[in-house]
Formats: C-alpha cells, structure tokens, sequence
C-alpha cells in the first residue's frame, strides 16, 4: 500500500495489514469501464495492461466511478507519486524511497493543476529533469514553482496555458521557448528564473501577466511578440526592462508601469549578494505615464525618480530596498515618502524618524522594507491596516508602537526584524496573517490587549524553537488564546503551564 492511505481502525488495520502481503493482478480487456470493478478490492495494488497506464507505472484504484491513478516514477526506489483523474495531474505525493531526479508525466494528461506539486516541495530538490507529455494543454498556478534545480525546460508545443507562478524560482534553467500556441502567460510565470539568459516567446501569446519575467537579471537576449527593443510591452504596460544603460526614457506607448518591471533581484533572497543590482541609475517618466506597480524599481540600481502629474495610482513600495534615491515630484513627501491618498506606498530605508501624517490609514506592502531606524516607528491613530512585509528586514528596528484602531496586519508585516524586543498588539486587532516574526531570538514578549483572539490565519512565528519569550493576553482570556494558539501552550522547563500568560 502507499503510503498515503487513510487511517483505519484497530480492527481494520490488521485486515489492512494482510492485505499488503499479496498483489493481486486482474486482467482487464482494453476498453473495459473501471467503474465496474467491484468495491472490495480498492485497498489493493493493481497491474493493468499497457495499452491503459504508462509502461512500469503502478496504479491504485482510490475511488470509484472518477477512477483516479496514482503514477509513480523516479530513480531507484519510488519518491514522487502522481495523482491524476480525467487526464488532470490532481496532486504530487512523496513515497517512502530514494530521491527522484528525473520526473515523466505521463502521455495522456493534458492538465496540470494549480500547486500539484506544492506539497513535495523538498524532494523535489533533487529533480533536475522533468519530461511533459505532448498532450499537455494547461498548466496551473504554482505547478511546478521551487522545482529550483530543474536545469532545462522543454514546454510541450501542444501547450496553450501557463498560470501564475508556474515555474516560479526555477534557478537553474538558461533557455525558455514558448511554444506558438499558448495564448496566456500567468502573472510571474517566470519570475525568480536568475540564471536565464534567452527568452523566446511565441506568436500566439495573447495575454502576459505583469511580472512574468521578474528577477531574470541575466537575460541577454529576448525575442518574440511583444518585444520591443530590450523590453516587453503588452496592452501599453511595461512587462519589463532588460537594459543595463544608465538612463532609460520610458516610450510615449507605454501608460503604466508593471509590478517588478525593473527588477534584477529580489533583496531578500540568499543569492542577492552574490548578484548586483542591474538596470539603469535613472528612469524618465513622461506625462504619459498613468501608473506605477508594485516593486517596479525593485532591486535596481535607480538613483533618481521624479513622479510626473500624470501618474494617477503608485503600487506597493515602487523603490523597495534603494536607500539612496533622489524622490521628487506627485505624491512625494518631505522627499522620503509616497503617499497615495490615505495610502502610504513607500518610505527610504533611511536611519533618521520618520513621522506619518495622519491622513493616513493604510501602510501598503512593503511600506518600510529595509528601514534601518534604530529607534522604531510609532503609528498615528488613523492607521487601520499593515501591509505585508510592511517592516520586512528592518533589522535596526528594536521597537514598534501599534496604534489602538489598527485592524490587520499582513503576512510576515514584521519579518526580519532580528532585533526587535518586545511588541504589543491593540484590542482593536481583528485578524493577523501568518509568519508575523521569523527569527526572534531577541524578542522576549509578544502582548495582546483584546480580550477576544484576533483571527490568526497561521503560524506566527517562523523559527518557533528561536523564540525564548513569552505571549502576555488579559488574564479572563488565557484559556481563548491558547484554543487560538496551540502551539504556543505546549509546557517547556521555562513555562511550565505554556508560554501563555495573564498580564
């Protein structure tokens, strides 16, 4: 039996158990309905003739009429099991085994799902080859995203659909060739591909989705629809800039700016360091420019921005990591912030105080990424929501002052903050995303001032076993907070009861 199998009852396992010393092997006429095979023998490993699975592939009958297969393959012993119905690859599970380095999806499936493979994440580490099948039509979301030591990929010529995020991360592969018949390229397909250097895209693309070449700062050489010059342009926006001149005039067909358009490389990452910041020092927007994206200057090495009149809306943190950039011009304050309307877009990793107006109510994705205040910041009472990676690596940053009237904190708002101490939380809060803190070997308690549990959507800290502190709630909610985190009631020698304590 693999080992996905659902759990059984004491009685049920021993019978489970005999089970699994016998193989039984039914010939089945070609063409015949699997939907007819009989209900007791689901648990049990069966062989069918070749003209119906892929050669050596092993197939468990789990449901029925849907008859779904499980393929296996890999190198030695099984580590990667396919789960696939109707032609749709549903799901990737690990088997007890060696590591798999080359991965064949069988001829037959024509779709991929959205994050088939996000649960194998880590042994996928081993697979530098993966071989997709000519029937492949589709290919979801995230589907083979942190596949990062894939080192080609051959995209079927059949293929018309690539999702979001579908090969996000691929680390290693140099050549990408879309095939003529795709007709969507998902938003960050590519992104995060850092060695690629040729981009090939064919011409029945009909649509591609900002960011879908983010963080390939070593593309030389693109071609294709919808390239002009070193850039790709699609529907009057920037899809992105592979230039390496100092400055760079944006076109007068161009209106928007998209998200991580001039991005080199994301700075949070482990290779930044090792990569140095492309692009130009200085970008000219002409009046025609209508919008900026998120991250759009993200990781380059711009020095200089002036925002013309005509710019109408500016995205999540535009100059994300630049700590020395020239800011003038629309929604430009004090020359060190953009502000939006009530949105505060984006502040220079400066070591000076910075105090925000109160006219504003939201601090977008990555408002303060990399700020190097050492004395923290203190928000105004206006303040209803913190984006994600709002602080992410302020790692001078030793204190933060929530405000009462804040609502929602996004995912990881505080992560990377090394040397943050101690933080409390208003009564106000209402939900709380998920990876809050990631290394808080410094931060000896976390406080909560509601007598009623935020929504927590996951786990608040990343590295749990760094985090020697303790979490202070009113003292009528202890029993409340430790339903909302379990995690953190479990006794230690330091806290005996859980680190869960009355304030």
């Amino acid at each position: 039996m693999a080992s996905s199998s659902p759990p059984m009852s004491r009685r049920s396992a021993t019978m489970h158990f005999s089970l699994q010393l016998l193989t039984l092997h039914l010939q089945i006429p070609t063409g015949s309905n699997p939907s007819l095979l009989p209900r007791s023998i689901l648990p049990v490993c069966v062989s069918m003739p070749s003209t119906c699975l892929r050669r050596r592939s092993k197939h468990t009958v789990t449901h029925i009429p849907s008859f779904p297969t499980k393929s296996m393959c890999g190198r030695g012993k099984i580590m990667i099991e396919l789960d696939i119905i109707d032609g749709k690859l549903i799901k990737a599970f690990a088997t007890d085994g060696k590591a798999c380095f080359s991965l064949e999806i069988p001829e037959g499936v024509t779709e991929v799902a959205d994050g088939a493979f996000a649960g194998v994440k880590k042994e996928l580490f081993s697979v530098t080859k993966i071989v997709l099948p000519a029937s492949l039509r589709r290919i979801g979301a995230k589907a083979f995203k942190d596949v990062t030591r894939l080192r080609s990929l051959k995209l079927p010529s059949n293929l018309e659909y690539i999702g979001d995020e579908a090969f996000a991360k691929l680390e290693h592969i140099k050549t990408l060739t879309i095939p003529n018949k795709v007709t969507h390229i998902g938003k960050r397909a590519f992104c995060g591909c850092i060695k690629l250097n040729k981009i090939k895209i064919g011409k029945g693309v009909a649509e591609i989705g900002e960011g879908a070449f983010a963080d390939c700062s070593w593309v030389r050489s693109v071609e294709g629809k919808f390239v002009e010059g070193n850039t790709i342009v699609y529907n009057g926006t920037l899809i992105a800039y592979f230039g390496e001149g100092e400055s760079f005039s944006i076109p007068a067909n161009m209106e928007r700016i998209g998200d991580k358009a001039f991005s080199s490389s994301a700075r949070d990452d482990n290779w930044y360091r090792n990569y140095p910041p492309l692009g130009p020092t200085e970008v000219i927007l002409h009046d025609n420019v209508r919008s900026i994206g998120d991250l759009a200057f993200y990781g380059t090495r711009i020095k200089k921005l002036h925002i013309p009149q005509s710019v109408e809306k500016v995205g999540a943190n535009p100059i994300a990591g630049r700590g020395s950039v020239d800011l003038e011009g629309k929604f430009v304050h004090e020359g060190r912030a953009i502000i939006c309307g009530d949105h505060l877009c984006a502040h220079l990793p400066v070591a000076q105080s910075y105090s925000i107006p109160d006219s504003v109510s939201e601090l977008d994705d990555y408002a303060f990424c990399v700020c190097r205040a050492e004395e923290g910041i203190v928000l105004p009472p206006s303040i209803k929501r913190v984006g994600d990676k709002c602080f992410y690596n302020c790692g001078s940053m030793k204190s933060i002052i929530l405000n009462e009237g804040l609502e929602r904190i996004g995912n990881e708002a505080f992560g990377c903050c090394d040397a943050l101490m101690a933080i409390t939380f208003p009564a106000s809060l209402k939900s709380i995303g998920e990876e809050i803190f990631t290394f808080p070997e410094k931060l000896t308690c976390i406080t909560f001032l509601g007598e009623e549990p935020p929504l927590f959507e996951g786990d608040l800290i990343v590295r749990l076993d760094l985090f020697k502190g303790c979490v202070k709630v009113p003292a009528a909610s202890v029993e409340e907070y430790k339903k909302a985190l379990p995690y953190m009631a479990e006794p230690l020698p330091q806290y005996p009861k859980g680190r869960i304590l009355p304030l």
